[in-house]
């Protein structure tokens, strides 16, 4: 979702971007809740834009998934702009690469019903999106968004779409996407959690008297972080965001790298002073770092298997054997 805003605000003639997870409603009472929203045409479009991180494999529940997409087509009365309307409204749905081909197949099935007639307008497209990972040094990770059935009215996108390749978001926007997390109502990536722990959480304790670290517990720690993941608000009643297991995943992987380390007693930290010496570029260095241990994991796994398999099998026998052998 970050690495589609920054699509919008790196092509800004797409359309206006509104916002992630805003609620359109009408008159009968009907209500959606789009993913993300835009405008576009002098406001006079909507842009309405789907993500599916996975599909049922189901036919049936496939198919409902498919069939509840005729929402999104229905007229709405408070679009963020004058009127408060669009003369009309396109829909993206993207879904992983994965579930490409059986996305496609329900669409063109379902399609011939004249109560679906949206899945063959012009006004309804499919992308899959999919992650190439690295390679060796000889290939950066990198984020590619393919158009494979449809088609909008939203020209600048389109174009988009059409080049060789698709949509391409390079590594270097993916390392700044994962920093720059929206509160959706889902688990921001470990590595947001942990730069807010580390320039604004763990650097704000202070360090025990004679030593040059502190110990704080999770309650502590939790108590001063939720400011920095902001609520997300449903049906107009305030729920928490940050989640206590968030925090903890983070802090222990951060003794994983030996930035900090388990106190003695149960839920309590050790925090050195500083924190964190790679003070520049903080999110860049943490990453490298995540990286290295999990190459560091893979060759130890690597080379666990490879004792094994060279180790050599125990002689067994017949238990009676073995029994009366025994002294």
């Amino acid at each position: 979702m970050s690495a589609i805003y920054q699509l919008f605000q790196r092509n800004r003639e797409i359309g206006k971007y509104i916002g992630v997870e805003i609620k359109l409603k009408n008159n009968k009472g009907d209500e959606i809740e789009p993913d993300l929203m835009a405008l576009y045409n002098n406001e006079t479009k909507g842009f309405l834009i789907e993500m599916k991180a996975s599909l049922p494999n189901d036919p049936q529940k496939l198919q409902s998934e498919i069939v509840e997409l005729k929402k999104y087509f229905l007229k709405y009365t408070n679009w963020h702009n004058s009127s408060g309307q669009v003369k009309q409204q396109d829909l993206v749905l993207i879904c992983h690469i994965d579930d490409a081909k059986k996305v496609v197949n329900m669409v063109n099935m379902l399609s011939k019903n004249p109560e679906l007639s949206f899945l063959s307008s012009n006004h309804f497209l499919i992308c899959s999106w999919s992650i190439t990972p690295s390679k060796n040094g000889q290939r950066e990770e990198e984020l590619r968004i393919f158009k494979i059935y449809g088609k909008t009215s939203n020209i600048y996108f389109e174009e988009l779409l059409n080049e060789p390749g698709g949509i391409l978001i390079p590594q270097s926007l993916l390392r700044f996407v994962r920093f720059t997390f929206f509160f959706i109502k889902e688990k921001p990536p470990i590595q947001y959690t942990m730069t807010i722990l580390i320039q604004h959480i763990l650097s704000s304790f202070p360090e025990d008297p004679g030593e040059k670290s502190c110990e704080v517990n999770i309650d502590t720690i939790y108590n001063r972080s939720e400011i920095f993941f902001p609520s997300w608000r449903h049906y107009d009643e305030r729920t928490r965001q940050l989640k206590r297991r968030w925090l903890r995943e983070a802090l222990n992987l951060m003794a994983e790298l030996n930035i900090i380390s388990k106190a003695s007693i149960s839920g309590w930290w050790k925090i050195p002073k500083p924190t964190y010496k790679k003070k520049r570029d903080i999110e860049a260095a943490l990453c490298k770092d995540i990286d290295e241990y999990k190459e560091k994991q893979r060759k130890r796994d690597t080379k666990i298997k490879r004792t094994l398999a060279k180790s050599k099998p125990v002689k067994t026998g017949p238990l009676d054997k073995f029994l009366r052998e025994k002294p």
